[in-house]
């Protein structure tokens, strides 16, 4: 891994390591509590995080396997994403995104683990 990325990545563990620190002392019921009944949970807005780096990963390992590039239009897509989730606009995932969804299910042990294994795998 590149220095500069291996800093930026650390840091992004460090900031994940005090998150879960902080929710591991909630309660289930402050875990699952939804500010509005179309907004999602802290668990499921984690739940979403793992999912969309595992996702991302997915990608990644596919255009290292096939030796693809990343083109100009995919960098310029991204750069509107990162964009728009750096703004306190807040979108729909799209249709073709369903994969990314949270699920109802899980608790944060569990998210835990996998989180940890998906970011294992990314670095």
């Amino acid at each position: 891994m590149l220095p500069q990325i291996a800093k930026l990545f650390q840091r992004l563990e460090r900031q994940k390591h005090a998150l879960m620190c902080d929710l591991a002392v909630s309660s289930e019921a402050q875990l699952r509590f939804r500010p509005e009944p179309a907004s999602w949970s802290t668990l499921e807005v984690i739940d979403h995080i793992i999912k969309v780096e595992t996702e991302l990963l997915a990608d990644v390992q596919q255009q290292l396997a096939t030796g693809a590039s990343v083109t100009f239009r995919e960098r310029f897509a991204a750069l509107i994403v990162i964009s728009v989730m750096l703004s306190p606009i807040r979108v729909k995932v799209p249709a073709s995104s369903t994969a990314v969804l949270p699920d109802l299910t899980t608790d944060l042990p569990l998210l835990g683990i996998r989180w940890r294994d998906v970011r294992i795998e990314l670095a």
